[in-house]
């Protein structure tokens, strides 16, 4: 029953091949054609050819749906494209029937954490999470995170620093910081000197003494200031920085809010979150441009193939005004 409701949860992110699906319902496949059609997938993947690699992966899954390796393709490939429960039910599926419980881990734990389910991350078999990152995600998993604030908020954006994505003040306590916008950065990066500051709950082991080392949680953090939004429970990694005054703050903590990016300039511009999640409706003229969700980086794949950092075509080929769009995949650019 699990394995038929995730792939019709699944059908519905490829509706535009679902024809193509059922005609190859019923067809029983070789192991090494199986692999054949994974690995052509994944070459397509790299090319940039997403929907042609898609059909693939769901070709392979489809048609043996038992087997741990097509499972564990489709899973990973639909967490990229923002169908985060799916690819996590695909993965756990992978692994029900046998697959690299170590493989599938290094896969499953960047979903659940960017899904929020710190129970399941801190239960993860095979974990790739050290001893700090395991104690944050049972502590996490026993407080609830939430989201407090109006439906939405316009925050001002500071560009001119080393993001094209700009900067924005953020408050962690009674502290306001400014945090860079960077993509290759999951959670929240604080100097080290927060391990011994207020406002952050620091996990390491007595044993350790690199702060570097340790992990934290951020417990409450402010986004557009006072009256803004305030958000619970957002993972954090120390390095040294410029000082305390100072942060880098990933995309993924901004991006369940359907953050639309308006430029004014090279000077500047604003950032509106959704407390909601729900992005505006495209206009006719908007440009829908795919993603793909890495470990460090948020890619854009445009018509022919070509792939391209989120980072890099933020102040430039994104034009004034556009949005990013997680739950479906893609970014929308006003034209």
């Amino acid at each position: 029953m699990a394995v038929e409701l995730s792939m019709r949860a699944g059908r519905t992110w490829a509706t535009m091949f679902g024809a193509a699906l059922l005609a190859v319902a019923g067809v029983a496949t070789p192991a090494r054609a199986q692999q054949n059609w994974i690995g052509r997938a994944d070459a397509l993947l790299r090319q940039g050819q997403i929907f042609r690699a898609e059909t693939l992966y769901y070709y392979a899954a489809r048609s043996e749906p038992r087997n741990a390796n097509p499972r564990l393709a489709l899973g990973r490939y639909l967490a990229s494209r923002g169908a985060l429960r799916v690819g996590a039910v695909l993965l756990e599926e992978a692994r029900f029937f046998g697959g690299d419980r170590k493989l599938i881990a290094e896969h499953l734990a960047p979903v659940y954490a960017r899904l929020g389910d710190y129970r399941a991350l801190s239960a993860l078999p095979s974990s790739p999470l050290d001893y700090a990152e395991r104690t944050r995600a049972e502590w996490l998993s026993e407080h609830v995170t939430e989201t407090t604030g109006p439906d939405s908020v316009m925050i001002a954006l500071a560009t001119g620093g080393p993001s094209p994505l700009g900067q924005v003040l953020i408050t962690i306590g009674p502290d306001t910081l400014l945090a860079m916008i960077d993509v290759g950065v999951i959670g929240l990066v604080l100097d080290t000197s927060w391990v011994s500051r207020p406002g952050v709950k620091v996990f390491r082991s007595s044993s350790e003494p690199n702060a570097g080392n340790a992990a934290g949680v951020a417990l409450t953090v402010g986004l557009g200031g006072p009256g803004g939004l305030v958000r619970s429970g957002i993972p954090v990694r120390f390095a040294p920085a410029a000082g305390p005054g100072m942060a880098r703050i990933g995309v993924d903590v901004i991006e369940d809010f359907a953050p639309t990016w308006t430029r004014a300039g090279a000077t500047g511009g604003t950032l509106v979150l959704r407390k909601a999640g729900k992005a505006p409706a495209p206009s006719p003229t908007a440009e829908r441009i795919p993603i793909l969700i890495r470990e460090n980086d948020v890619t854009l794949v445009r018509f022919g193939g070509s792939m391209t950092s989120l980072g890099s075509q933020a102040q430039g080929a994104l034009a004034s005004r556009w949005t990013l769009d997680v739950r479906h995949g893609e970014v929308v650019v006003d034209r």
